[in-house]
């Protein structure tokens, strides 16, 4: 069981400073000999304040050696370090909170954190380094947007609403001459979709059948009590046949330009651990996108940049006190609703967070 408690002043999430619960993570495994092994993960949070339940993973898996491990049902996807790395209990990082690029479907990311299908994995060891390789065939997420144009990645777990699968992989590596660092590549290719759940919309379907290619690099050193982790990625869109939501009156809810398009996200993360159980960080995180992307539109995204610094205290090996402070700005952009102003928020916050 991981969970966690947290005090915030006003930020983009939060629009008063108040407490807040976090997720409260049940996990648990399961083998049956050497080969047969499976995986649960039930996540308990709030929807605004309507308590909900997901399922964030469940998959079986047969390990035929260590050269190739078969796993069905949904996954982390392998995007980059972080999204493989570290799961739904904010005691496994040292920061508060994820990158912000990196959140989770319904809580602003922009690209999928999970995918519902095959997962292949293997390890090759070499005598230079250890090398591992992860592909992922699954069910695409689609954009699904709201009353107000703002929308959020659907996971589609128990269906697909096209006949398009999303493909990841990733091929990392730890040299054995330096165990402690980690270096990955990885992409993705998948043709999206948006939607609208709007009753009143009378166009649903915004566009269908859109490329979208994605590549990055990830690093990591953990070791000596220091962590440095980095990650980059690229998102190209190739979106053609744009359809406007249109409402009752035949007014224009949400336009943009139909063409291809490109965007970046990166983060640095840097921390040092200190008399065994204080660790300090600093971490900057951007999002650089084209302001006539679709898709990104469609997530309420804008040019956004982030650094914050903190510091985690370790009560012991299964509970930890995080301080910090993050200063998170983004450009205003037009969209279909109006002119959208620059936002600045200077945000202290604090969590306690613990697994049993």
């Amino acid at each position: 069981i991981f969970g966690d408690v947290q005090f915030s002043t006003a930020s983009r999430e939060l629009e008063n400073a108040g407490f807040a619960l976090g997720q409260t993570d049940l996990y648990g495994t399961a083998n049956n000999g050497d080969r047969l092994n499976a995986l649960f993960e039930l996540v308990l949070e709030y929807d605004g304040n309507t308590p909900v339940a997901d399922l964030e993973r469940l998959w079986v898996g047969y390990t035929y050696s260590d050269a190739l491990i078969v796993r069905l049902g949904k996954h982390h996807s392998a995007y980059g370090y972080w999204a493989k790395t570290f799961h739904h209990g904010a005691q496994l990082y040292t920061t508060i909170g994820r990158p912000f690029f990196l959140a989770f479907e319904d809580e602003g990311g922009i690209v999928p954190a999970h995918v519902t299908g095959l997962e292949l994995e293997g390890n090759l060891p070499t005598s230079l380094a250890r090398i591992k390789y992860e592909v992922q065939l699954g069910n695409g997420s689609s954009v699904v947007t709201g009353p107000e144009g703002a929308g959020e990645l659907d996971q589609q777990p128990t269906g697909d609403d096209n006949a398009n699968k999303l493909v990841i992989a990733r091929l990392s590596a730890r040299p054995v001459a330096i165990p402690n660092i980690w270096v990955g590549i990885f992409g993705s290719y998948v043709e999206a979709m948006a939607r609208s759940d709007d009753p009143l919309l009378t166009s649903f379907v915004r566009y269908t059948d859109a490329p979208q290619a994605i590549a990055g690099a990830a690093l990591s050193y953990l070791g000596n009590q220091w962590e440095f982790i980095a990650e980059y990625l690229h998102m190209r869109n190739s979106i053609d046949g744009l359809n406007d939501y249109a409402n009752e009156d035949g007014e224009t809810v949400l336009a943009a330009d139909s063409r291809d398009t490109s965007n970046d996200a990166f983060y640095l993360q840097l921390g040092r651990t200190l008399h065994d159980n204080y660790t300090p960080y600093v971490r900057y995180e951007e999002l650089r996108m084209d302001e006539s992307d679709a898709y990104m539109l469609d997530l309420n995204q804008s040019n956004r940049r982030q650094w914050l610094a903190g510091v985690r205290y370790d009560l012991q090996a299964n509970s930890c006190l995080k301080f910090q402070y993050r200063n998170d700005r983004s450009e205003g952009r037009m969209t279909g609703a109006g002119p959208v102003s620059d936002q600045t928020f200077d945000v202290f916050e604090c969590q306690w967070a613990f697994s049993f």
